[in-house]
């Protein structure tokens, strides 16, 4: 969907491990971890061993239509709500709780393609365009 090197030149982030997340046999997302340990890591804002830094996770709907509705319904929940152009498609980021410790100021985008809802969810708390930027890449991978 994306690799380590674009996702830690993007967000700005030294990374470790990433996990797959599978379901029904098939992947649908995946979990980039920030570096944990080094000389560095006290004094960057990094998120905890379990934390993932970015998250990519995507979702099949039965038609274009509900998964459209599903990532409006999704980013309408939230705080901060803004469109972004994805290069062919309309995208919307929000703010979202996704590590504790950032209380509700993370930053996430989602959008569909065809029937694939498609959601990116990271620990920048800068603003939109990182995350906006890791959607639009992973878009180009997801087969609708």
């Amino acid at each position: 969907m994306a690799t380590q090197s674009f996702v830690r030149n993007t967000i700005g982030m030294r990374l470790g491990r990433i996990t797959q997340l599978r379901a029904g046999g098939r992947t649908v997302g995946c979990r980039f971890y920030a570096y944990q340990g080094g000389a560095l890591h006290a004094s960057e804002h990094l998120p905890g061993p379990n934390q993932p830094a970015v998250e990519i996770t995507t979702q099949r709907y039965a038609s274009s239509t509900a998964a459209h509705n599903a990532f409006v319904l999704r980013a309408g929940r939230s705080a901060s709500v803004t469109q972004t152009d994805l290069g062919g498609a309309t995208g919307l980021c929000f703010q979202n709780e996704f590590d504790p410790q950032d209380k509700g100021a993370d930053w996430a985008c989602t959008t569909n393609k065809a029937a694939v809802l498609v959601l990116v969810r990271t620990v920048d708390t800068t603003g939109t365009f990182n995350t906006a930027l890791v959607l639009k890449t992973v878009l180009r991978a997801v087969t609708a």
